[in-house]
């Protein structure tokens, strides 16, 4: 067994306090210094339709597996089946609410990020992920290991999440 991690958003909507604010002093800090690094044009775009929910769904795979590729491995949606199937769940879910599909882009740099979450009785739970590697993109402001574009991605889905409710 092992400790999944989780921020109780409605305490925080109780609270009238930011997904930011919950973060610890280090991870705000590397948040905001790696938003300042890219730009402050970041803008979350969040599917409203299975349209979209599928064309997040299709970025996300390929970002997830040019990742892997990267390392000389295989991920889970090298497999055609697997992927399909997931395809498969958002068109039957996602009308439902059951799945949601968030996108994080940057109007410089194109798209950061994109997370799959599972919803089940109002709880969205992290599900899948797929970021932008920057280990080719020059960047002049900040040192590409203090880069987080994964902490940017989640904290600006999951205050999404919170602002819609779940």
């Amino acid at each position: 067994r092992s400790a999944c991690q989780f921020m109780d958003l409605a305490k925080l909507r109780r609270e009238k306090l930011s997904v930011m604010d919950a973060l610890s002093n280090d991870t705000r800090y590397s948040i905001r210094r790696s938003i300042k690094a890219l730009g402050d044009d970041i803008t979350v775009e969040w599917a409203q339709d299975s349209v979209q929910a599928e064309d997040i769904l299709d970025e996300l795979i390929k970002l997830y597996n040019q990742n892997w590729n990267k390392r000389g491995k295989k991920g889970m949606f090298a497999s055609e089946r697997f992927t399909h199937f997931q395809f498969g769940i958002t068109r039957k879910l996602f009308e439902k609410g059951n799945v949601l599909l968030c996108r994080v882009k940057s109007e410089k740099y194109g798209t950061l990020g994109c997370i799959y979450m599972m919803v089940d009785d109002g709880i969205a739970y992290g599900y899948q992920m797929g970021l932008k590697d920057f280990s080719d993109i020059p960047l002049e402001t900040i040192n590409k290991k203090r880069l987080r574009v994964g902490f940017i991605v989640h904290a600006l889905c999951m205050q999404e999440t919170m602002d819609r409710g779940l």
